[in-house]
């Protein structure tokens, strides 16, 4: 899905328990202060024909609520500040307005969906010079750990972090990307809609990257069948370099809207308890 949302962390940093400011070789200083999140929120829901209406997907409801709205709870969760919303973002603009629970709401354009690291490139001046979170504005998560991903973050230095969830349904890790791990969760590789799954991690939107993450915008290869980078191999770019990129069990269960299958997933998941 394309389209982009940048939150900004609150400069409360003890929002984030255990997190310091950290100083190491790599010059790393920054506390969450300086984290943003990136919603990318510009789907089209081609896929839930007759139950979208054409609208952007983010604007669908799953229990009552727009998808959006749990994308951007999250983000406030997480301590982020300020919001910009790129490709089809109009009904979003008339929905969110300026603000989410007292976030400010900034917006920008991805003028054509080129895949997630073509809207990431969109969001790259609101980024600045931050740390970022990224989201996709069409998951549901349950019991998700924000927090707890970005504590770890900081605590170990790391580059980056991909957010995953362990499933019994392994059919279900096809439908996103497979994540091969050390035993330290070091990530050693990562599919796309792999045909071969290779363990029970099921890769999820929520990654953590550090600023640098930005240099391997353009160097990311373009997919030959689908014509635009993917997710996978721009972290995969920072992995060839020797870059720390681990896994971390983001929530409990999770589902990506793509179809009226993974609605009725999505809905199981909200019915069962607390998505925070």
């Amino acid at each position: 899905m394309g389209g982009v949302v940048v939150t900004r962390a609150h400069d409360d940093a003890s929002r984030v328990p255990g997190v310091r400011v950290l100083r190491n070789e790599d010059g790393y200083g920054r506390s969450p202060c300086n984290l943003k999140a990136v919603v990318l929120a510009g789907g089209r829901g081609t896929r839930l024909a007759g139950t979208s209406n054409g609208s952007n997907k983010c604007m669908f409801r799953v229990a009552g609520t727009p998808l959006i709205d749990y994308a951007l709870d999250q983000a406030v969760r997480a301590g982020t500040r300020r919001i910009v919303i790129g490709h089809r973002g109009q009904d979003l603009v008339d929905y969110v307005g300026a603000s989410h629970r007292g976030v400010r709401i900034e917006y920008a354009t991805q003028a054509e969906q080129k895949g997630l690291v073509h809207a990431i490139a969109c969001a790259r001046d609101a980024i600045g010079e931050s740390d970022f979170l990224v989201l996709l504005g069409d998951e549901v998560l349950r019991r998700c750990r924000h927090y707890e991903m970005i504590r770890t973050f900081y605590a170990e230095a790391l580059f980056a972090m991909c957010g995953v969830v362990v499933v019994d349904d392994v059919s279900q890790i096809r439908k996103t990307y497979s994540v091969a791990v050390d035993h330290d969760l070091n990530i050693l590789s990562l599919a796309e809609k792999p045909r071969v799954v290779i363990n029970r991690l099921m890769g999820t939107g929520v990654c953590l990257f550090r600023n640098a993450m930005l240099d391997y915008l353009e160097s990311t290869p373009v997919n030959p069948v689908r014509g635009e980078r993917e997710l996978v191999d721009f972290v995969g770019c920072a992995i060839a370099d020797g870059r720390r990129v681990r896994a971390f069990e983001i929530a409990e269960s999770y589902a990506n809207i793509n179809t009226k299958q993974d609605v009725g997933i999505a809905e199981a998941i909200c019915a069962s308890g607390s998505l925070s």
